[in-house]
């Protein structure tokens, strides 16, 4: 299952899953350099970072950003 990193509060990571369900995970349980805004894969408790899901992720709303500057600037 995929999370993404919401946020990190005193040694805590608040994950997310497609649902926005929260889960938080202590940091030292997450990959070294872990931080809000990474995608992680869960697998039998085990989270690795995904950075080719990050990626996508992150253009998708650049280009849903970018759509909706042009639809209000040019009401289409």
């Amino acid at each position: 299952m995929y999370y993404s990193v919401d946020r990190i509060v005193e040694g805590l990571a608040v994950l997310q899953d497609y649902e926005r369900r929260e889960c938080i995970v202590p940091l030292d349980e997450l990959p070294a350099g872990v931080r809000a805004g990474d995608v992680l894969d869960e697998e039998d408790g085990v989270f690795k970072a995904d950075d080719a899901e990050a990626a996508s992720r992150r253009q998708k709303v650049l280009e849903m950003q970018s759509r909706l500057v042009r639809k209000s600037k040019y009401g289409r």
